[in-house]
């Protein structure tokens, strides 16, 4: 019931000069999407993604998803 991905696994991991049209949030669309799977199929998830620190900074950044959907 928990499921992990590689390292930058939505985007790939050689996001280079598009760091600034992949980033997101944690409420941003594709992060929104797997928080909706892991309610749906009620499974936690660890999942990578280039973050939007919104401090004019990007980060490789780590998320725990629970079954419903709130990151922990």
């Amino acid at each position: 019931q928990l499921v992990t991905f590689p390292e930058l696994f939505l985007t790939g991991y050689s996001v280079g000069e598009n760091v600034s049209t992949l980033a997101e949030t944690i409420d941003g669309l594709y992060m929104t999407k797997v928080r909706n799977l892991c309610k749906d199929h009620e499974i936690y998830l660890v999942i990578s993604f280039p973050e939007d620190g919104q401090d004019g900074n990007y980060y490789i950044s780590s998320a725990l998803i629970d079954p419903k959907g709130e990151v922990l």
